[in-house]
């Protein structure tokens, strides 16, 4: 009827769409196919310039047009470098001649045009064609960015492109991050690039730190901002030897992390960040067990790392003398272990004779020697190293009464919420608990995995695997203080026949 917009029935709505689904797909491929012969036709240009910026905005995280794009912005920069040095040197020859007419030019002229002369070099003049011909990708990054926040590809260019800069404003990044994070408190892509900048402007670790703080407490939820904190407070409180945080920071960390735990139990990552503050040593290569065994003719060595022989080393000296020995790894397809097996001759071990034994393994930069004395008739000798708590734990976090204060607030921390909000609380006490003493609390400890399998049973096999290992290690552990070399040996999965 007259006077009423004509309306198109579905089945012509859903033809429109198609339509303009398929023109916008044959767009895109043809601008990828100009993009790619381009590039194949090294026609690094304004064109291929312009023409990428079209395919970006509409897809961000195309990283191969990124690539093609810095490649082009490159050869670009250098053209109009030479163009510039080209014209410069042109203009610097015509004033020569110029100048050779007017020798008799006041001093006070002839040094205001040697400053004038210094301040326009090519170099200046090439400066500032290179930062122009950056800044227009600052805007296309914010545009791809509002399009996708999180796109690999954008962020890295935004890095690649400031990295570029003759003189870039660093600050001005900063203030970009800040504003990105107060969109979206929690993208780990802008925090990336937040320690980028804040490394080169003038802001300290302190006012990084500060700001972890302040987006912490706004939600203790932001990992993010936990992680920013655990690489940004070493610096500021290093501990002995430049490891780890200063004892007094430790505990004021902990602190912190604490009163998250207790605000929102049910979140993760002020419990990882716990477990980073209490974070494990890296420790050194060592000896944590060496037998010899008169009759088998073997020599058996259980590091507290894995070695591989083909990136490692291991000799043995037998009363002073150096012997060609054949080692191998307990792991039969020869790959790195912890265990390591010494096949020895009647010429290197006597049937009765008294030995000493000096067995020397090297790894990298470390390197770990140990002796052992096999007294004449004796069938066998043993020397152990029973590990402690520092190799568990940094040396700082490793005394008792840190442990066990953190342990008995997670205990507490237990008593007062529902078990089903217990998750991070019980597998932290486990972790506690085990680092302590596995024998004594071995209980306690299948207690716990008991209750993270009732309300987590997603996870149940995690959690049967880590009881499993963990009850080994108690065993192993209380074989260690009894003292039986044979039971050692069996504890750590080695045979003796």
């Amino acid at each position: 009827m007259h006077g009423r917009v004509k309306v198109k029935t579905p089945a012509e709505q859903a033809e429109a769409r198609k339509a303009e689904r398929l023109k916008k797909i044959h767009w895109y491929t043809d601008t990828v196919k100009t993009i790619f012969k381009k590039r194949d036709d090294d026609e690094l240009d304004e064109e291929l310039l312009a023409t990428s910026e079209e395919l970006l905005r509409v897809n961000p995280d195309f990283m191969t047009v990124w690539n093609i794009r810095r490649r082009t912005l490159l050869h670009l920069v250098a053209t109009d470098r030479a163009s510039v040095s080209s014209e410069e040197s042109t203009s610097a020859e015509k004033t020569a001649e110029e100048n050779t007419s007017e020798e008799n030019t006041s001093e006070e002229n002839s040094s205001e045009e040697k400053t004038a002369a210094i301040e326009d070099t090519p170099a200046s003049k090439a400066a500032l064609t290179h930062d122009e011909r950056l800044l227009p990708e600052l805007k296309l990054t914010m545009a791809c960015l509002a399009v996708n926040p999180k796109s690999y590809g954008a962020w890295h260019h935004r890095t690649w492109v400031m990295d570029q800069f003759h003189e870039p404003n660093w600050n001005r990044e900063v203030e970009l991050c800040t504003h990105a994070l107060s969109k979206d408190s929690r993208n780990f892509h802008c925090w990336d690039y937040r320690r980028f900048v804040a490394k080169r402007s003038t802001r300290s670790d302190a006012d990084e730190v500060a700001f972890t703080s302040d987006k912490i407490k706004a939600s203790y939820s932001n990992y993010s901002a936990w992680h920013n904190r655990s690489c940004l407070l070493p610096s500021i409180h290093p501990g002995l030897a430049g490891r780890g945080l200063s004892e007094s920071k430790l505990r004021e960390e902990l602190d912190f992390a604490k009163n998250a735990m207790y605000t929102d139990p049910v979140d993760q990552s002020a419990f990882f960040y716990h477990r980073w503050l209490l974070g494990r040593e890296d420790v050194r290569l060592g000896v944590r067990c060496m037998y010899v065994d008169r009759h088998r003719q073997q020599l058996l060595l259980v590091l507290n790392k894995p070695l591989d022989l083909l990136d490692g080393s291991a000799c043995v000296v037998v009363d002073g003398e150096y012997e060609v020995a054949s080692w191998q790894t307990s792991d039969p397809r020869g790959l790195a272990s912890t265990v390591l097996i010494c096949q020895l001759t009647d010429d290197q071990l006597s049937p009765s004779g008294a030995h000493n034994l000096t067995v020397q393994v090297s790894y990298k930069d470390e390197t770990a020697i140990q002796m052992l004395d096999l007294d004449q008739g004796m069938p066998s000798a043993c020397f152990y190293n029973v590990p402690g708590r520092c190799t568990m734990f940094r040396s700082l976090a490793s005394a008792a009464d840190v442990l066990q204060t953190e342990l008995d607030s997670l205990l507490e921390l237990l008593e007062i919420n529902d078990e089903a909000d217990s998750k991070w609380a019980l597998l932290t006490a486990v972790l506690l608990l085990q680092a302590l003493d596995p024998v004594s609390h071995q209980k306690q400890v299948q207690e716990f995995f008991g209750s993270l399998r009732r309300i987590d049973p997603m996870r149940q096999g995690y959690y049967d695997d880590l009881c499993s290992r963990y009850a080994i290690q108690s065993v192993a552990q209380d074989v260690w203080r009894r003292q039986d070399p044979e039971q050692v040996l069996l504890s750590v999965g080695v045979g003796l026949s």
